[in-house]
């Protein structure tokens, strides 16, 4: 399968880092280099509904949810995260699988 994003080792490196469980770290790579669905967990956070995020996530994610946002902020393609529209359209590839620059981040 073609990758749309690749992740640098120092990313992946990072996000390992945030304290995420490995399942997350494996999906939120697969999700941003493959377009892969995520569980409900994974959505609710890279939906921007905290709530959900809270509500779902295990002992170990509720730890991590702070830096794993952090992480996503800085280092995950802005077209992927920020609304359900937004997570919707990444999977769906509506964006015709475009590059987008760290520095030229959507509002």
């Amino acid at each position: 399968m073609r990758a749309y994003h690749v992740l640098n080792k120092q990313e992946k490196l990072l996000l390992e880092q945030t304290g995420a469980s490995t399942l997350v770290v494996n999906a939120l790579i697969d999700y941003i280099e493959e377009r892969r669905k995520v569980g409900h967990f994974l959505t609710a956070v890279l939906s921007n509904d905290l709530n959900d995020a809270f509500a779902r996530a295990d002992d170990t994610n509720v730890e991590a949810i702070g830096t794993l946002i952090r992480w996503i902020y800085n280092y995950a393609p802005s077209l992927c995260w920020g609304s359900k529209e937004k997570v919707e359209r990444w999977l769906a590839r509506e964006d015709g699988g475009a590059a987008q620059a760290r520095d030229g981040r959507e509002s």
